[in-house]
């Protein structure tokens, strides 16, 4: 089948619109601006966008529904159209109460929220790509969104890698990120129903991979392991060779680790020479759970102005989730989804986080962890063990608070500007897949659905949809709450022969 991309929606400090968004870009007008707003006494250039909420919303919110806002009239969708459209968003700060309030805001029946941090709204991209493909949906919109708050411009300056000068990406004299907050939502349709009701089409997906690096809770591994298989599989899906793509959007955040990574997985990739490549982090800051869908609408506006037929963009993130997503200006004939058996799930596992954990974890590795991550880490290897010992080579999890301990303690240590590196570490809602991927070595496809009240099974409903789409074979799926319920729950899911 063929997936078009019939809408887009963009908010970033470059201005409102895809309108300003083209205009800036091409100008090459960074937006980048001195601030002590978030961090007093200490002023870094920031992407603050020209917007206030007026106290009845989240600054979330009010940035969502203004790329949401512009993306449903570009659409040209009917009401109706518009009700029955999945919607799926890509969140950290407040995830699910955004996902909920844009949900209602646009009158969506269904919605899904994806939290893996600074690739979230690229796996949303990707999620809605494999919904089109298995026949779950025929349009869907999908993106993210992600303000700027005190909280994690304090945590990322805890970690020493925020710089107080305009970010250098790839640059020998680069001294770290510059923040920056926006959204964007891309409305991905079947071609046939785009065509059938007369839809602009900004361009094809025409291939995506996802893949963890499984190294470490923040740092990208010097080889680039992750980074490299995301875009190897992006490049497979699409049925491409490396010689094909003509344009990379990086991740390229400017700290020495993250760039150095980056560009060595791009260098074993594309071992006759790079394509052109740039990061666009350097105008608009890094934007994080909403970097990716923003930068695959900066890849599209490009493709446009320099004439590309296939171009590709990455986001990578916390816990080693790293993306990958092939965009072309022509239309792609993406290939047949291969045949697959029954899901059936084996090897159930319940537990709570009060479990003896030493002989699952190296004691120094277990005492950084929060309680729920090492029962985590427990009830994994159980059901491993239960279903016969074979590894997964994909690990799905799900939450409705996230690590909630860790966010209380971090939350209380920023009225004292005092917040902890290594908590801040693991504050992600897709902190525990990253944990069990470096546990068990699981470089496989890596996501985290967040949920809300009474939805778990939805974590569940999620991974068999993706399993159809052929992205794996065997899935670790685990799903985990601090608070009331305080379990662990893990299984394995496998394709009958």
């Amino acid at each position: 089948m063929r997936i078009a991309i019939t809408g887009i929606g963009i908010v970033t400090s470059l201005g409102i619109g895809y309108r300003a968004n083209a205009e800036a870009l091409r100008a090459g007008r960074s937006a980048l601006t001195f601030t002590d707003a978030y961090t007093p006494g200490h002023s870094y250039p920031l992407g603050v966008v020209n917007l206030h909420p007026d106290g009845s919303e989240s600054r979330n919110t009010l940035l969502g529904e203004k790329a949401l806002r512009e993306c449903l009239d570009d659409s040209s969708l009917t009401h109706s159209q518009i009700c029955g459209c999945p919607f799926i968003n890509g969140a950290t700060i407040e995830p699910n109460a955004t996902t909920e309030a844009l949900r209602h805001y646009a009158g969506f029946a269904d919605s899904l929220t994806i939290s893996t941090a600074c690739s979230a709204a690229l796996n949303a991209i990707i999620h809605g790509a494999v919904m089109l493909r298995t026949g779950a949906a025929a349009r869907v919109i999908a993106g993210g969104v992600e303000a700027l708050t005190e909280f994690h411009v304090n945590g990322f300056a805890s970690l020493g890698i925020l710089s107080d000068e305009v970010c250098r990406p790839f640059q020998s004299d680069r001294k770290g990120i510059n923040l920056g907050e926006g959204a964007a939502y891309l409305l991905l349709e079947a071609e046939a129903e785009a065509l059938k009701r007369g839809a602009h089409i900004y361009g094809y997906i025409a291939g995506y991979g996802n893949r963890c690096d499984a190294y470490h809770f923040t740092a990208s591994s010097p080889e680039g392991t992750g980074a490299f298989l995301a875009m190897s599989e992006a490049l497979s899906s699409a049925g491409l060779s490396a010689a094909d793509i003509e344009y990379i959007n990086a991740h390229g955040t400017a700290t020495e680790n993250n760039d150095e990574s980056e560009l060595t997985a791009m260098q074993r990739l594309f071992a006759d020479g790079l394509p052109a490549m740039e990061s666009t982090k350097s105008l608009t800051g890094h934007t994080t759970s909403a970097s990716g869908s923003i930068e695959a609408v900066f890849t599209i506006m490009r493709m446009k102005e320099r004439s590309y037929t296939y171009a590709m963009t990455n986001a990578f993130a916390f816990g080693g989730n790293d993306s990958s997503l092939i965009l072309s200006s022509s239309p792609v004939d993406l290939p047949p989804l291969c045949e697959v058996g029954d899901v059936i799930d084996i090897g159930v596992v319940t537990l709570k986080e009060d479990v003896e954990w030493r002989s699952h974890l190296p004691l120094m590795t277990g005492r950084r962890l929060a309680p729920v991550m090492r029962a985590a880490v427990v009830a994994a290897k159980m059901a491993i063990e239960k279903s016969g010992g074979v590894m997964p080579d994909a690990i799905i999890t799900g939450t409705k608070n996230g690590v909630l301990s860790v966010n209380n303690t971090l939350n209380e240590q920023l009225k004292e500007r005092s917040m902890s590196p290594a908590l801040f570490m693991i504050s992600t809602h897709n902190s525990v897949a990253g944990v069990l991927a470096t546990t068990l070595q699981c470089n496989g496809f890596n996501i985290t659905y967040s949920y809300t009240e009474g939805r778990e099974a939805v974590v569940e409903e999620c991974a068999r949809t993706i399993m159809k789409g052929g992205l794996m074979k065997r899935v670790l799926l685990c799903t985990f709450d601090e608070g009331d319920n305080n379990s662990i729950k893990a299984k394995i899911l496998i394709c009958s022969d």
